[in-house]
């Protein structure tokens, strides 16, 4: 039986995995860019809801229900509040609204 007294964690909708990093233009990172390697982006619904390691993410919202998207070793960024996805690397770059990898 599930502990009652547990917070319940919002589902995430939409998870990037695999990026060899993550551009989180952070303002206050100690590297311009807030670089995060190897970490996840949790979106739920339209909005970016956590950027970091997966197990740090996975302890504020739920993972087990979103659709996977593999960023292949790319770098990703996501734009604006808005999940705005981005990959760069050096030979293309390719970008979605997560409203139009949903549909």
């Amino acid at each position: 039986m599930a502990d009652s007294g547990s917070p319940r964690r919002p589902a995430a909708t939409l998870v990037v995995v695999g990026a060899s990093e993550i551009l989180t233009c952070c303002r206050d990172a100690i590297d311009k860019v807030g670089r995060i390697s190897a970490g996840v982006v949790a979106i739920i619904g339209e909005r970016v809801f956590a950027v970091g390691p997966e197990s740090a993410v996975a302890t504020c919202c739920d993972l087990d229900s979103a659709r996977r998207i593999d960023a292949n070793g790319e770098s990703y960024c996501p734009v604006s509040s808005i999940a705005i996805l981005t990959w760069c690397s050096p030979d293309r770059a390719w970008t979605s609204t997560v409203a139009g990898l949903l549909a």
